[in-house]
């Protein structure tokens, strides 16, 4: 029993000592070094900022810089900038970014430098240089008017299909794409070289310039148009039907194209109308003829011109509106013009060696000596709210040319006038009123509207003192 016991603490006796103390000092040298690292990350997280370099245009500063130095660091920079445009034939030019409608950001640039500064990502790689950006207030009309003109040189420029009518057919001509020196998003392109303040010039290239208008577009509207070309307009006039050609109404209308999105805009052209249906009616029609009965000095009185009555269309109104309103549907017209006649009137005066004899109503003038009618006129007297007077005048001065002035009107160069009432009423030509009106409208603001030449024979015939008598 005490023999194992002694073995047993023999055994034991032979192992050799731990050195718990060893393991503690190593253990303290790895906490220092970590500690000693933590510390250097630590100040290194702090003034890693002020190592790193930034590239502001042409220079590198090293960051942590105050604000005021940014500022003026920015301003010597962009001031000095100039942007460079590369043309064909190896020609540049260099523009100052005020003249291009740039001015910095100056809070928006800096904030982006300190945001370098303490990215985490750009600390852990303190040799490389960063680029910065300026930011800019775009004042986006000068920048537009800058791109085009200075970014784009035509080589060849673009054709729009363009679309008419002829003869009541369409005619289309093609569109054609052009060529420039220009730069795609050239406006666009200016910002981004701005804004790294880069030498590199922006260089034109040869670009397509396509048409605002192409053939497809206007193509693509034609049977609208020969829908409205090819229905059936009908006139009836006295009993008869006259139907109305492709060409005729093709007259009626004017086309134009919105150049922003190439729709086709048609419009009836009222005046075309009206002279269509005016000219039809004519041919209808037969003018009345006054009845005139002069007095002799002995107190007698004889028919020297027996009167005749006429033949007026009623209902042009009617028929022109039809056809403006309903043209443009492409479902047809049906418009009646009717007839009616008219009686004529019996004019009394005395014997005059010259004058002259005006019908409002029939719009028709009438030039005597004597007793013997030798000439006649169409003529477009005062429109109902301005009415020519009526009654027994003479002419009192003459102008060759003159412009008149009224209280809502000035119309220069009028030819050929003969005054015969105070408050400017006068016999004159009229330059500014298709020949259709002449006979059928009256739209003067009381004068007696001739046309040109016909102006130029009563002027040359009559001279001051002519009477002149109006009715209706």
């Amino acid at each position: 029993m005490n023999r194992t016991t002694k073995n047993q603490t023999q055994v034991l006796s032979s192992q050799p000592m731990i050195n718990y103390f060893g393991r503690f000092k190593r253990s303290s040298v790895y906490a220092t070094v970590l500690g000693l690292l933590l510390i250097i990350a630590i100040l290194y997280f702090f003034i890693s900022p002020y190592f790193l370099r930034i590239k502001i245009g042409n220079v590198s500063v090293t960051g942590g810089k105050t604000s005021l130095t940014y500022s003026n660091l920015i301003y010597s920079q962009v001031n000095s900038y100039r942007l460079s445009v590369g043309y064909s034939g190896n020609v540049s030019k260099k523009y100052k970014l005020s003249e291009i409608g740039l001015s910095v950001n100056y809070k928006e640039t800096i904030n982006n430098l300190k945001k370098i500064n303490y990215n985490v990502a750009n600390r852990m790689q303190p040799w490389k240089i960063y680029p910065a950006n300026i930011y800019f207030s775009v004042n986006q009309q000068t920048l537009t008017a800058f791109s085009k003109a200075n970014l784009t040189q035509i080589i060849d420029a673009p054709k729009n299909a363009s679309i008419s009518l002829s003869d009541g057919n369409i005619v289309l001509t093609d569109s054609s794409i052009g060529k420039e020196y220009g730069v795609s998003d050239g406006s666009a392109k200016i910002v981004s070289t701005a804004k790294a303040l880069s030498p590199r010039p922006i260089k034109l290239q040869i670009v397509s310039l396509k048409p605002t208008i192409t053939t497809d577009q206007l193509i693509a509207q034609e049977p609208a148009i020969n829908k409205i070309l090819s229905q059936k307009v009908v006139l009836n006039v006295a009993g008869r039907s006259v139907n109305v050609s492709s060409s005729d109404l093709s007259s009626w209308l004017s086309l134009s194209v919105n150049a922003t999105n190439g729709k086709i805009l048609l419009s009836v052209n009222n005046s075309s109308v009206e002279g269509y249906i005016n000219k039809l009616a004519y041919s209808y029609t037969r003018p009345v003829k006054d009845q005139v009965v002069m007095n002799g000095a002995d107190g007698s009185s004889s028919v020297v011109i027996p009167g005749q009555n006429g033949i007026s269309v009623t209902n042009e109104s009617a028929a022109t509106q039809a056809i403006i309103t309903q043209i443009l549907s492409g479902q047809g017209v049906n418009a009646t013009i009717g007839v009616n006649t008219v009686q004529y009137q019996t004019i009394t005066t005395a014997i005059y060696s010259k004058w002259i004899e005006v019908n409002v109503s029939t719009k028709r003038m009438y030039v005597y000596e004597n007793s013997n009618s030798v000439n006649s006129f169409l003529i477009s007297a005062g429109k109902p709210s301005t009415p020519t007077p009526i009654g027994s005048f003479h002419i009192l001065s003459k102008f060759a040319v003159q412009t008149m002035v009224g209280a809502d009107y000035v119309q220069p160069n009028v030819p050929w006038i003969n005054y015969f009432k105070s408050g400017g009423y006068a016999i004159h030509g009229n330059y500014w009123r298709p020949s259709s009106w002449f006979g059928n409208i009256n739209s003067s603001h009381g004068c007696v509207g001739l046309q040109v030449s016909d102006a130029e024979w009563v002027y040359n015939w009559a001279p001051i003192g002519t009477p002149i008598i109006i009715h209706t």
